[in-house]
């Protein structure tokens, strides 16, 4: 069953509530491993802004868009549409993707670092100079997601304080608090007309890497920039 609680509430939780939300959510058997969080403040309006930017640049000329490429970091920072394999070995066409650290648009300055590990230390690519308001409403919704990511780990880490011997404290925040190469990854799926459910035309089944992966719903846009259902099909 599906464990949701209101932002509202992540602070108000005692040692019970925190170990039964948690417990239910990512800790038994029969957990989904999701936790959903309702009722963020002015979540829907900040998202909403990014997804028309998110249409907008996904609308562009494609020689406009690959100027936001960068294939040193294996195209994961930036913009990277048709990169991506299939279970199939078909490429991936059907989306494209802006990433970028929400939290830092420069991380460091040691090249054999960004030598060595160039998908986690390059700089962010911005495309401000097409869309002015693009890197302020990534970052703004970025942060916020990673606050949120923050305290879930934080009562995560209370369970596990609970459960585990030994266990270190604050040792999932702390892992993340210390670092600084987060990954934001903006999906922007392009109209397709050809309707399918094989599962190689999606999003392949995959391994997230990290702590704590954070998910939006989605959001349909129509050529007008009006929010509409989810498309039949």
């Amino acid at each position: 069953m599906l464990q949701q609680i209101k932002y509202s509430e992540l602070n108000k939780l005692n040692l019970n509530n925190i170990k039964e939300l948690i417990d239910k959510a990512y800790g038994n058997d029969n957990s989904l491993g999701v936790l959903l969080i309702t009722d963020i403040p002015n979540f829907d309006k900040d998202k909403l802004k990014l997804m028309k930017l998110s249409k907008k640049f996904g609308e562009l000329p494609e020689e406009i868009k690959k100027k936001y490429e960068d294939k040193k970091s294996l195209y994961s920072f930036g913009w990277s549409h048709g990169k991506e394999k299939f279970k199939n070995g078909e490429y991936d066409t059907k989306k494209g993707s802006f990433y970028a650290n929400p939290i830092y648009d420069h991380i460091t300055d040691n090249k054999e670092l960004i030598e060595k590990f160039p998908f986690n230390y390059r700089d962010n690519i911005w495309p401000d100079k097409v869309l002015p308001d693009y890197s302020k409403e990534f970052k703004k919704l970025g942060k916020k997601l990673f606050n949120i990511g923050l305290k879930v780990l934080e009562l995560s880490d209370i369970y596990l304080k609970d459960k585990i011997e030994d266990y270190e404290e604050n040792y999932l925040v702390n892992i993340i608090k210390e670092s600084k190469t987060y990954k934001a990854r903006l999906l922007h799926y392009f109209k397709n007309e050809e309707k399918t459910k094989k599962v190689d035309n999606a999003c392949g089944f995959h391994l997230d890497h990290g702590c704590l992966t954070i998910l939006t719903n989605p959001t349909y846009l129509d050529n007008n920039y009006n929010v509409v259902k989810e498309p039949e099909g």
